[in-house]
């Protein structure tokens, strides 16, 4: 198979694929910054995971990345790296999208070198062998640390004796359920995951606090430790992934992250509780106890950490009321009695028309509620009052039942509370003011408020678009040819072009959604065809009716209007009004410009400055006029497909069709056209091309002129005055000059102008 253009060039510009990975290093410790990450050296591509340090460069690991190498469809192989952060959504970053874009930008011709595609794919394949060499050797490595800390843990667990009373269970207020505490120091061979190296170190320390942790079949792998100072940390090498430690009671389980919140919850409810260790830990445990742990006892992160690890688990969660607190922390604050009545409320069944409803949903009016506790806030002044801070404006807001959260598409926060009503109009200004409100019946200073419930959004962000596209896997089935039936194109359209241009514009609209930052599209889906065929009905049916204000339609863009800006890119899908309108020629650089753009700038509402977001819109457009095209530069742009009937009542599973595409974009299919592919579309949209009056002037009296035609030097002004113009506009001059470049070509340069060998004109007609 011969490679395509841009595999040459990437043979051509990286001898190796490892030399991509330094080439775009950058670009990847954003993408690590993006997680809250600190990415200083280049990663090890080796398919295992490995810490990072944060921000501030403290290795807290709470940061961690796996890297590889991936080799696409054409051939090309790319390191990849997958970022994670603790409360964060994981970031896949790959060079490939930076060097296809750079690819673009340079648009040179590369000449095919069998050798050199040769020996950049011999090497390609070394780094992938060396890759899975090296994750082989890791995992075994791995799984030998985790049998010998499990060996020294065992003696350890032997050697310990029976735990009642330690510092960490006095000043946390907790008994003691099934732990020991070791009677002397014991060091022991253990591998560190991190250095990858065998090492001699203290397996535990004397006077630790030992929780065991068990699999599922009872086999003890490995401890937490706890010293007198309430410092945690786990043998070294020892496994944690999927064990946990439970403290018997009555009833189903519920699980939670550490030792001292897990003794909370049971000696609140008397029920059996599971100890997973982490937030991370929660999901597996909870696959490992199918039908053992009924809910979870969630931490509330200011990070939002505890409530994703509780969710991933699929179970009911309840948290405590404060941001910040573990179950221990509020029991410390209130006591273990109210902690019992809040977890039993949590999780109470309420039948329709049985049970009373929760005090938040018998409110009219928030206010009506009570207001928080004096005691309760998490930051005060000296007086009691009160600080203007984020963790306080959350308390508030929990207080009162609200949720928080920020729209990634949309670009806005949703708000939601207790008794909200009003039009839809002015819901979120109204939201807004009731928490100012609120915060002055409470004594909060409120300066902030717009800002902080910005950052509170921030860290509950969601994404709707993924949300629909996600809620149920493809089943498999293909739809596509379904939606291409829907477009009845005109008789001689290729119908082959039509797929691709559909299939790449579907596919860059779940990229647009899917890709947490650097998409940009080049591509907007045009119809063309008579009024009243049903053009932008079929976009608004892409969607649900629950989704439709995702879909803006008639959007009039105004690339030096912030206010359209904004109007566009707050929504997934947009169409073009009057398409033929805005194409006017002065418009088009910078409309052209906008399109391709992958971030946009503005200061919403409740912003302090302009800030960049990542550009989450497709453009699709109608038009009724056959000649609509006025750009002289090229028109790849816009993907013309001439349509004399849509079916927009077509009953298509929209969901299951975004399902398959997203499918697509998974497995690394473009939404970009190829040189081959643009060139088909530009012979379609020579056909919509708008024919200038004075360049079909021009055509009509000189373009008939034979081969042997007598002919003399003239200029575009000289054409002009000549065929009737007398005082030629520059833009008149402009047109004219590109006519003449097409039927004699290129002008001869003198100290007086561009001259064009033009034929005589006899009786209007050239001899």
């Amino acid at each position: 198979m011969t490679p395509s253009k841009f595999a040459l060039w990437v043979a051509n510009r990286f001898p190796s694929p490892a030399d991509a990975l330094a080439e775009y290093f950058d670009d990847a410790v954003m993408a690590a910054a993006s997680v809250g990450a600190q990415l200083e050296y280049l990663p090890i591509l080796d398919n295992t995971w490995h810490y990072l340090p944060n921000l501030k460069g403290s290795d807290q690991q709470k940061h961690s990345y796996r890297g590889e190498y991936v080799t696409d469809a054409d051939g090309t192989t790319w390191p990849a790296v997958t970022f994670t952060g603790l409360g964060k959504d994981s970031v896949f970053w790959k060079a490939r999208d930076l060097a296809y874009q750079q690819w673009q930008a340079d648009r040179a011709e590369t000449p095919h070198s069998p050798d050199r595609t040769a020996e950049y794919q011999a090497r390609a394949a070394e780094l992938r062998a060396a890759s899975e060499a090296g994750k082989i050797l890791a995992e075994a490595q791995r799984k030998a640390g985790h049998e010998a800390a499990a060996e020294a843990v065992a003696t350890a667990w032997a050697d310990a004796e029976p735990c009642s009373e330690h510092p960490y269970l006095t000043s946390k207020r907790v008994q003691a359920h099934g732990l020991r505490k070791a009677r002397a120091d014991m060091r022991a061979h253990l591998w560190n995951n991190e250095k990858r190296e065998w090492q001699n170190v203290f397996a535990v320390r004397k006077g630790d606090l030992l929780v065991p942790m068990v699999d599922s079949a009872g086999k003890l792998w490995n401890v937490q430790r706890i010293d007198a100072d309430g410092r945690k940390r786990f043998v070294m090498g020892g496994r944690k992934k999927g064990t946990f430690h439970r403290i018997e009671g009555t009833a189903q389980a519920w699980i939670a992250e550490g030792y001292a919140t897990a003794a909370t919850v049971h000696a609140a409810t008397g029920a059996s509780v599971v100890v997973a260790f982490d937030a991370g830990n929660l999901a597996e445990v909870a696959r490992q106890l199918p039908d053992q742990v009924s809910a979870v006892a969630a931490d509330n992160d200011a990070n939002g950490a505890g409530r994703k690890g509780a969710e991933a688990t699929g179970l009911p969660c309840a948290m405590p009321p404060t941001v910040g607190d573990d179950w221990n922390d509020y029991a410390a604050r209130r006591s273990v009695d109210e902690v019992g009545q809040l977890l039993s409320t949590a999780l109470a069944p309420v039948p329709a028309s049985h049970n009373a409803p929760s005090l938040f949903d018998q409110v009219s009016d928030v206010h009506q509620l009570p207001p928080v506790p004096l005691m309760t806030w998490p930051h005060t002044s000296s007086n009691g009052q009160p600080l203007n801070t984020i963790p306080n404006l959350e308390h508030l807001l929990a207080n009162y039942g609200f949720t928080v959260r920020y729209d990634v598409i949309r670009k806005d926060l949703v708000i939601r509370y207790p008794g909200q009503c009003g039009t839809v109009d002015n819901q979120r200004s109204k939201a807004v003011d009731t928490v100012l409100s609120l915060a002055a019946l409470n004594r909060l200073p409120k300066s902030d408020t717009p800002s902080f419930l910005l950052s509170i959004g921030d860290d509950n962000a969601f994404n709707p678009v993924m949300d629909f596209i996600q809620s149920k896997p493809w089943d498999g089935q293909s739809r596509f040819a379904e939606l291409l039936d829907t477009i009845q194109t005109r008789p001689g359209y290729d119908r082959d072009l039509l797929a691709i241009l559909l299939r790449r514009w579907l596919v860059s609209a779940v990229a647009a959604a899917a890709k947490p930052f650097g998409f940009w599209s080049k591509g907007v889906l045009v119809f063309q065809g008579d009024q009243s065929i049903g053009k932008t009905a079929w976009i608004r049916a892409l969607v649900p009716d629950e989704l439709r204000d995702l879909v803006k339609i008639d959007a009039t863009i105004n690339p030096d209007n912030k206010d359209s800006i904004i109007s566009a890119v707050s929504h997934w899908l947009v169409e073009l009004g009057e398409l033929d309108g805005t194409l006017r020629k002065a418009d088009i650089a910078r409309l052209k410009g906008f399109i391709s753009q992958d971030v946009d700038q503005f200061r919403r509402p409740y912003g302090r400055t302009e800030e960049k977001f990542q550009r989450r819109t497709v453009f699709f457009a109608s038009v009724n006029p056959e000649q609509f095209l006025a750009d002289d530069t090229g028109n790849v742009r816009w993907w013309t497909v001439p349509v004399v009937s849509v079916n927009y009542q077509h009953g298509i599973d929209m969901q299951q069709l975004w399902a398959e595409v997203f499918s697509w974009y998974q497995a690394g299919e473009r939404w970009w056209l190829d040189r081959g592919e643009e060139a088909q579309l530009e012979g379609v949209n020579a056909e919509h091309q708008q024919t200038d009056p004075v360049q079909e002037l021009i055509q009509s009296r000189y373009g008939s002129a034979p081969a042997d035609a007598i002919r003399r030097p003239m200029t575009a002004t000289d054409i002009l005055l000549e065929i009737g113009f007398d005082r030629p506009t520059q833009r008149q001059k402009n047109d004219a000059g590109q006519a003449l470049r097409q039927l004699f070509g290129t002008p001869r340069r003198t100290k007086s102008g561009l001259f064009f060998d033009v034929p005589v004109l006899v009786a209007g007609r050239p001899c």
